[in-house]
């Protein structure tokens, strides 16, 4: 068994709307075109000290039951700030910092994005 931690953005289409679990829910696992809101994904071994440290940066709890984070660029600074209390090695920090720089990026570009662990 392992965590899938992915991270997905809100259709355009659904912006306005008030952002639920069942929205978030639907987009990640019954939307037909889910791959288009998809913007990064990984997954760790359930007990893979990695995986504590991934969710601890991101303040994310690792689950197969479906738990949903929106993020914010507050939670964007916070992640950085916790990274840089952290010793990691070079290929979590890499992991990491993709995560960190599409999160930027997406939201700076106006997005409603969110974790999704399952």
């Amino acid at each position: 068994m392992a965590y899938d931690i992915s991270l997905y953005k809100v259709p355009n289409d659904l912006k306005e709307q008030d952002i639920n679990e069942d929205i978030l829910f639907d987009i990640v696992h019954e939307d037909i075109e889910n791959e288009n809101y998809l913007l990064a994904y990984t997954n760790f071994s359930m007990g893979n000290p990695k995986g504590v440290d991934f969710a601890e940066v991101f303040d994310i709890i690792l689950t197969n039951n479906d738990y949903f984070k929106i993020y914010k660029m507050n939670d964007y600074h916070r992640a950085k700030s916790k990274l840089e209390t952290l010793e990691l090695d070079d290929l979590m920090l890499e992991r990491i910092n993709k995560f960190l720089n599409v999160i930027k990026h997406e939201l700076n570009n106006g997005e409603i994005i969110f974790f999704c662990c399952d």
